[in-house]
């Protein structure tokens, strides 16, 4: 399958010690397919997390940012290196983009 999206930073995110502080990183998902996608964005870890918008609908060429913030965090900081957080992605059929 082709590439849908693009997601910036592609290095990963990066929440510095120490957690006991709300945190707030940045991405920006782009649509570089050529149709309307979707997109969900999910946690290993959400009550950890609040993410913003968390879905929404992409034309092609548009982008969307999206804020990852972690919630300040009372255990020990090793907890969170095993948090991952996975983009969901896919193209809208004709019937569903008549419906959005």
């Amino acid at each position: 399958m082709p590439e849908l999206i693009s997601v910036l930073p592609k290095e990963g995110l990066f929440f510095p010690p120490p957690l006991n502080r709300i945190i707030s990183n940045m991405i920006t998902l782009r649509n570089v397919s050529a149709t309307v996608v979707t997109f969900k964005i999910k946690t290993t870890s959400p009550t950890s997390y609040v993410v913003k918008p968390r879905m929404g609908v992409l034309q092609p060429s548009e982008e969307a940012k999206v804020r990852i913030t972690l919630r300040a965090q009372p255990e020990p900081e090793a907890a969170r290196a095993k948090d991952r957080f996975q983009v969901e992605v896919r193209p809208l059929s004709d019937g569903e983009r008549a419906q959005a």
